[in-house]
């Protein structure tokens, strides 16, 4: 099969870890992620009906990671920001239209990018691929 580009928006906030957690509680609940349809009670079930595939969702990820790694999210830092996206303060219009960003990710790894509006943190970009 081969690795499913995913994201999700949050609002923003500083507690990145906090942020993340709130996040898979909303999608889980929304049903925003492979494997929705059989219904699964809780976050766990849906990993382990969906094995080694993943749910192509920020449900496969459970923590935030100072180096990229599986199950881990990357915050961007504001001078990766400007490599990709030509700004230290990019906004969701300027991460859509980076296709450089998508090619540093790996398979079951995700990043975070602190999206501006009007100069200021907005939003939360989360981004990652399926293992499978």
């Amino acid at each position: 099969m081969g690795g499913e580009p995913w994201f999700h928006v949050a609002p923003y906030q500083s507690d990145i870890p906090a942020a993340l957690e709130a996040l898979r509680r909303r999608v889980f609940a929304e049903g925003e992620y492979r494997g929705s349809e059989a219904e699964p009670a809780s976050i766990e079930e849906a990993l382990e009906n969906m094995d080694a595939d993943g749910t192509a969702s920020i449900l496969d990820i459970d923590h935030v990671a100072d180096n990229p790694e599986p199950t881990g999210v990357t915050v961007l830092t504001p001078a990766e920001a400007q490599e990709y996206f030509g700004t230290d303060q990019p906004t969701r219009a300027d991460v859509e239209q980076a296709d450089d960003f998508w090619d540093d990710m790996g398979r079951g790894e995700a990043v975070c990018v602190v999206l501006y509006s009007r100069g200021r943190p907005s939003e939360l970009y989360f981004a990652g691929y399926s293992f499978d």
